[in-house]
């Protein structure tokens, strides 16, 4: 098939996904669709949640749903929790079957010559969808899915569960990963061959991250960030893994010995309440907690920090906040993963990794960064200059593109 004006049907079958959510997601998922449209493709993209409450309506599916969540959440305090995770998984499982009614005359109006699926948890929508329709599944994955559910939220048998996301694999023609460190790490879970391994690292839209510098201004002045050395988190949804328990430590371990040192956590989601009574019970007056910020104004917060932090992440993973970093010349400082190891690559990116999991080593790098500031601006503007030559959409996709051209 040659390389020009390929049908792509983007498809994100998990149904609390939509299209234009904050977040990484949302960035991803629009990332990926603009990169692909920025290549002169056909892109139509199907995301689980805008199709389902669309196809339901506005005013009566939410008293609908308001009802059903009432339903659900008696039905959750009266039955074990075995049994209710089994519920779930079977209903999580008959959602793609759901989506594909809906969807199945759209797509084949579209005729697609590739799905490219974001994957969902025990959702096999686009594997059923490249066997009927006989086109190539291109399909997204962290490997890490089954997991994450494990641990936010429970599974009824994770055994299964993987297993369903090993069926996926399998019958994709092409997998694709975000960091080449996940390849090795996903081949071997699921037993796939490295050459079925295609990389579309996460990218940044430039144009989408321009701060209004008065704006700025009262941001710095209304948080009294003046004057300080501000680390900066921006995190979306914050989950278990973004390792805010270690920026908590460090903030109580720095709060008395570096007053110029404030942290900025910009993020939403119940954790985020949580640490937030965490930190006023630890009295910690040098960190700030705010909520979530449309996407069009986070290039101002990002431009109040002087540096960028990721506590912690997925080993193999990357946040798509380090590239947004990036973008706008803001210094990055990660734990010593791997991926980090390979991302940075220019000259003095050594002194921005410190130790995982260990507060000591974050403490002495925050406290080294603090007092060489020069030194974090020349950062800044090196990550930007990596950003810009690897890390636009445009650029990320083009391994996937390639890849498709190939596949006949």
């Amino acid at each position: 098939m040659k390389n020009e004006n390929m049908k792509i049907l983007y498809l994100a079958p998990d149904w609390g996904l939509n299209l234009n959510m904050t977040g990484g997601a949302g960035t991803h998922m629009r990332g990926t669709v603009a990169g692909f449209l920025s290549h002169g493709h056909d892109v139509l993209p199907l995301i689980g949640g805008d199709i389902v409450f669309k196809k339901q309506g506005s005013l009566s599916s939410e008293s609908s749903a308001t009802h059903k969540n009432l339903v659900r959440n008696y039905v959750k305090k009266i039955i074990p929790t075995i049994i209710r995770l089994l519920m779930r998984d079977i209903r999580y499982y008959y959602r793609g079957r759901k989506l594909e009614r809906i969807i199945l005359k759209k797509i084949r109006a579209f005729k697609p010559d590739f799905i490219y699926e974001r994957s969902a948890y025990m959702n096999t929508l686009g594997l059923c969808l490249s066997k009927k329709l006989n086109v190539p599944l291109f399909f997204e994955s962290d490997g890490h899915i089954v997991d994450t559910y494990a641990q936010l939220y429970g599974v009824f048998s994770k055994k299964f569960a993987e297993y369903i996301e090993k069926k996926k694999l399998s019958g994709a023609d092409k997998i694709v990963v975000m960091s080449e460190n996940a390849i090795t790490s996903i081949a071997k879970k699921y037993q796939e061959p490295i050459s079925k391994f295609s990389v579309k690292k996460l990218g940044v839209d430039e144009s989408a991250f321009v701060s209004d510098i008065l704006y700025t201004d009262q941001l710095c002045t209304r948080f009294g960030l003046k004057e300080h050395f501000v680390v900066g988190f921006v995190a979306g949804q914050l989950q278990e893994y973004h390792g805010m328990s270690l920026l908590l430590n460090v903030a109580k371990q720095l709060q008395e010995i570096r007053t110029d040192i404030i942290f900025f956590v910009v993020a939403g989601g119940n954790l985020a309440q949580v640490y937030e009574r965490e930190a006023n019970k630890k009295k910690l007056s040098n960190i700030i907690f705010h909520p979530l910020v449309p996407k069009d104004m986070v290039a101002n917060y990002l431009s109040i920090f002087d540096l960028g932090i990721t506590p912690d992440t997925i080993p193999h993973m990357y946040p798509i906040k380090i590239p947004e970093y990036g973008i706008v010349g803001l210094c990055p400082l990660a734990p010593n993963y791997p991926v980090f190891k390979k991302l940075f690559r220019f000259e003095g990116a050594d002194h921005l990794l410190f130790d995982v999991g260990s507060e000591t080593s974050l403490a002495n790098k925050l406290c080294w960064l603090a007092d060489n500031r020069v030194f974090v601006k020349e950062m800044g503007q090196k990550w930007k200059q990596q950003v810009q030559r690897e890390f636009t959409w445009s650029t990320t996709v083009m391994p996937v593109l390639k890849a498709m051209g190939k596949c006949v």
